[in-house]
């Protein structure tokens, strides 16, 4: 389950900011392409999509927070809903798909994960080099 942590700052002005922690940020971006990856093959429910994280991830999250990451989502113009009829057994869920913007993005996410695994990868390989 994505725990969502938050930094609390206080204001010249005596007033304090809760702000999500980066931390939080990188999970909830992490979860966003596991959603957007889950949704290229095939439209889902929130609770269809939970059971696709759970069987594909290991994931175990809450309906609250797939409710909350796939409406961000709809609103960023990278998923929209396709019925409101049942689905996979769902009880009138509305069913998700990936838009072609979600799409671009979701290519943009893999090949910087990528980058970064191919870095942390050598970054790794260079330090066992330098420790023999």
């Amino acid at each position: 389950m994505t725990q969502v942590d938050f930094e609390v700052e206080r204001t010249e002005e005596g007033e304090f900011l809760r702000r999500r922690s980066q931390g939080a940020v990188v999970a909830h971006q992490l979860l966003d392409v596991e959603i957007l990856y889950l949704l290229s093959g095939k439209p889902e429910s929130v609770h269809g999509i939970a059971r696709s994280l759970a069987s594909t991830f290991g994931l175990s999250e809450t309906a609250t927070t797939l409710f909350a990451r796939t409406a961000f989502l709809k609103s960023e113009g990278l998923l929209q809903v396709i019925s409101s009829s049942a689905m996979d057994g769902d009880r009138s869920a509305e069913c998700y798909t990936i838009t072609p913007l979600g799409i671009e993005n979701l290519s943009s996410w893999i090949d910087t994960l990528a980058e970064i695994t191919l870095t942390m990868q050598l970054g790794t390989s260079e330090k066992l080099a330098l420790a023999e």
